[in-house]
């Protein structure tokens, strides 16, 4: 179209987060100032925030959470921990706050091919961008990154913009520690309230037992969600010879799927008390299944247990920070293997292969 420079009032392209829009009724050009200050001043949402939004690292708690397990080394074999897994792998990331550097590749063989039993997470195998570049750098695109993340179900449809939308908690690191979990699990002001539900079944009735536990388990989470709960806890403590655990990640991803199924998934967060969990990659394929936060009970035991006997030379909770800390920057790297930035996006994604 050829215009008479005397009729163009601005000249220039639409910007990276820029935005343009034409009222076709009333004939006007909204800018992208005007059009962001309109829809930022529509509502009241920075006092919805302040009034409704919690920060979970601001709760103070008097209650006082003890992190030593009495019978740890039951859980320890209970849930499959080796010695490998303690000071190869936990150790390490309490006192360097990073993952031990390993040689480049698995060469470990296939899960299904192992005559001894494996975790399940083991039998699983994040897919990647094949692309020449790396999708997203964490370190040097750290701006973009984030683990931040909310909990608190709403219960109400998304596209009405209420004061009630925002009672949430906010969690930096989706890693809880116990004193953090104690707060969640307690927190009752401001109308939140939780379900403890066990992910646990009777060994003796074999795989029958497992698969009627998961039922079970999937029914009492819908009930929570018809009950008006903010968020669900999954846990697997109370293990002994009449109550195994239930693979966490079974556990998580089963109620995920009945939950989508259901089209109550948006209405509930699912927080996980797991025993299991201690390496980034088993934190990464739980939240890549719907898990919301986690709490690694028993890794933080063994980290009580090491500082007691002196084999970590730090005091319990700057080896608790430098272990969440190693585990954060390992979600980071994992995320960006799909050019993921957030875990909000990652999470039940489910960029995952299962091999055997």
């Amino acid at each position: 179209l050829e215009i008479a420079p005397d009729k163009i009032k601005a000249r220039g392209r639409l910007r990276p987060g820029k935005m343009l829009m034409v009222d076709t009724k009333t004939g006007r050009i909204f800018s992208d100032d005007e059009l962001k200050k309109t829809l930022a001043e529509a509502f009241p949402y920075r006092n919805w925030l302040n009034k409704n939004c919690s920060n979970l690292e601001e709760i103070s708690s008097g209650r006082s959470v003890n992190n030593e397990i009495p019978n740890l080394n039951t859980l320890l074999t209970a849930f499959g921990y080796s010695e490998e897994d303690i000071e190869n792998l936990i150790v390490p990331m309490a006192n360097e706050g990073k993952e031990p550097v390993s040689s480049m590749g698995n060469d470990a063989s296939l899960a299904l091919f192992s005559r001894k039993p494996q975790r399940l997470f083991n039998y699983f195998r994040q897919q990647f961008a094949q692309v020449t570049n790396p999708p997203i750098d964490p370190i040097r695109e750290e701006l973009v990154m984030s683990l931040t993340g909310y909990l608190g179900a709403i219960h109400q449809n998304l596209l009405d913009e209420i004061p009630r939308l925002s009672k949430i908690v906010k969690v930096k690191s989706p890693i809880l520690t116990n004193t953090q979990f104690d707060i969640l699990l307690n927190l009752r002001y401001k109308g939140f309230s939780t379900a403890v539900l066990p992910m646990l079944f009777n060994p003796e009735e074999g795989a029958d037992g497992l698969k009627k536990a998961i039922g079970e388990l999937c029914l009492l989470v819908e009930r929570a969600v018809d009950e008006g709960k903010n968020y669900i806890v999954l846990s697997d403590r109370g293990v002994d010879k009449n109550h195994a655990p239930i693979p966490s990640l079974l556990a998580v991803s089963a109620v995920h799927h009945y939950l989508v199924e259901k089209r109550k998934r948006i209405q509930i967060d699912i927080v996980v008390e797991s025993a299991e969990p201690r390496e980034v990659m088993h934190f990464a394929l739980l939240f890549g299944f719907g898990a919301n936060a986690i709490n690694p009970y028993l890794a933080f035991g063994v980290l009580a247990k090491k500082v007691k006997t002196g084999d970590i030379q730090l005091d319990f909770e700057t080896a608790k920070k430098n272990y969440i800390k190693s585990v954060n920057k390992g979600l980071l790297k994992v995320l960006s293997k799909m050019g993921n930035s957030t875990l909000r996006s990652y999470r039940g994604a489910h960029i995952f292969e299962a091999i055997g």
